[in-house]
């Protein structure tokens, strides 16, 4: 009996030694959870602070690739955007501690519907398979996609390689959702800044070009003005009491007060034709027309 009681107590003592060691385990695993989950909101609230700081997706994105690198320990990690007609998308950022590196490097969609398919309907895409290594040999490489998108539609992906056998957990997918939520956000807001840009510039062009037209527009008004000024005064040096010295001046000169007079009223009634057509634009008129067939 006191065999079989120590036998008892001796079990006792393992399971309880088993039961402390999966405790503490676990309690270890919760606190790099907690702290993993602190350095997501770290993370989150710097990138927050980057767009609201700046409108350049360019040095955001940036940042955001390399905080994510250095906080998951990646091998690599790329943004690639769509093109406007979602054929191709191309490695826009990326942040590498091997090579080769892809920046630069566009991929069409057809080419793997099975990948994109899936990031296009804004799915998390996952897998991880056995690829020959940089050197020699053969390497396991994890790769994780999340699509970066809003409600005006989709913009690219965000992927993060991992040369390790151990798939990306819901904490970390959850993160990285998170993140090209972020990145969307970083994206249309630089794109909004770009096009208001443009338009500001565009403003400016029609301002100068506005500008230049009526300088020449004066121009020409004061033209037939001065020679119609110089006519008269040369008429009116001609003239005596007894009449007009020399016909033939005269008659040229009346000439050229016709024609200046001519030309002024056909820039005014040009600048009112314009005017007009600026406060009262109307839809062209489409006429059909038959052309003839060639012989």
């Amino acid at each position: 009996m006191q065999l079989s009681i120590d036998t008892s107590v001796a079990q006792l003592q393992q399971q309880v030694e088993y039961l402390q060691i999966q405790l503490e385990s676990e309690r270890q695993e919760h606190i790099q959870e907690i702290q993993q989950i602190q350095k997501f909101q770290t993370l989150l609230q710097h990138i927050t602070e980057h767009i609201l700081d700046s409108l350049d997706d360019r040095k955001i994105l940036t940042i955001i690739i390399q905080e994510l690198v250095d906080l998951l320990q990646l091998n690599r990690c790329q943004i690639e955007l769509y093109n406007p007609c979602l054929t191709s998308a191309t490695v826009t950022y990326e942040y590498s501690a091997v090579l080769p590196h892809f920046q630069g490097l566009t991929t069409v969609i057809a080419d793997f519907p099975q990948i994109y398919q899936s990031l296009l309907q804004k799915q998390i895409w996952q897998s991880i398979e056995i690829v020959p290594g940089h050197y020699s040999g053969l390497q396991m490489m994890n790769q994780l996609a999340c699509p970066i998108f809003d409600h005006r539609g989709i913009l690219g992906n965000i992927w993060l390689i991992w040369h390790t056998e151990a798939k990306f957990g819901e904490q970390e997918i959850s993160f990285l959702q998170q993140i090209a939520n972020k990145c969307a956000i970083a994206i249309r807001q630089s794109r909004l800044q770009a096009k208001t840009k443009a338009q500001i510039q565009e403003i400016e062009k029609q301002e100068r070009q506005k500008n230049e037209f009526l300088k020449q527009l004066s121009q020409e008004l004061r033209t037939p003005i001065t020679n119609i000024n110089l006519a008269v005064q040369t008429l009116e040096s001609l003239m005596t009491p007894t009449g007009i010295l020399d016909i033939e001046i005269g008659s040229q000169l009346l000439q050229i007060l016709h024609h200046e007079c001519g030309r002024e009223n056909k820039l005014l009634n040009d600048l009112l034709s314009f005017a007009y057509l600026k406060t009262h634009s109307e839809s062209p008129t489409l006429i059909t027309m038959a052309l003839p067939l060639p012989l």
